[in-house]
């Protein structure tokens, strides 16, 4: 339960940059449109976007090592184990699913019996987390084919390790 939590955190702060980012890319156009060749504003707002693509990731990143340091302050016993190479793939995981629209498998994912028998439920927070979606993803129908190739290729894949 303490995990479902904590990846419901994750897609929340990922939904929210998320659609941030498309309502910036919507919005940018006309913006894009009005620069008449100007190189300069043309190079500022390329840079402006790099840096809205990776404030997704940098915010999810930095999410998952507030949860692990949290953890680590109640329980000694957290593993500390290779942390920032698991910190990275979790990241990387969260972002792929929202970038493809991965989301709404965790998002019908029931409630377990323990959960049910203790009388917690977490239907606000799917609810929550539902909306967020929804709103990503009106979103991202605004965005061009070459928009939607370039998250793909920052966040749609997910490496694996192979070590």
């Amino acid at each position: 339960v303490d995990v479902a939590l904590d990846l419901v955190e994750l897609f929340k702060v990922g939904f929210t940059l998320f659609a941030a980012y498309l309502s910036y890319k919507k919005m940018a156009k006309s913006f894009f449109d009005s620069f008449f060749g100007n190189k300069k504003l043309i190079e500022h707002e390329e840079e402006k976007e790099k840096l809205f693509l990776e404030n997704i990731r940098t915010a999810i990143q930095e999410e998952i090592e507030k949860q692990h340091k949290k953890a680590k302050e109640v329980d000694n016993g957290v593993d500390d184990t290779a942390v920032p190479t698991k910190v990275e793939q979790v990241t990387a995981l969260v972002t792929s699913h929202i970038v493809k629209g991965n989301d709404i498998k965790l998002l019908a994912m029931p409630e377990s019996e323990k959960a049910k028998e203790e009388g917690k439920t977490f239907q606000g927070e799917k609810d929550n987390l539902r909306k967020k979606s929804l709103e990503a993803r009106q979103q991202f129908r605004y965005i061009t084919s070459a928009d939607h190739q370039k998250l793909l290729e920052l966040y749609g894949e997910i490496k694996e390790d192979t070590e």
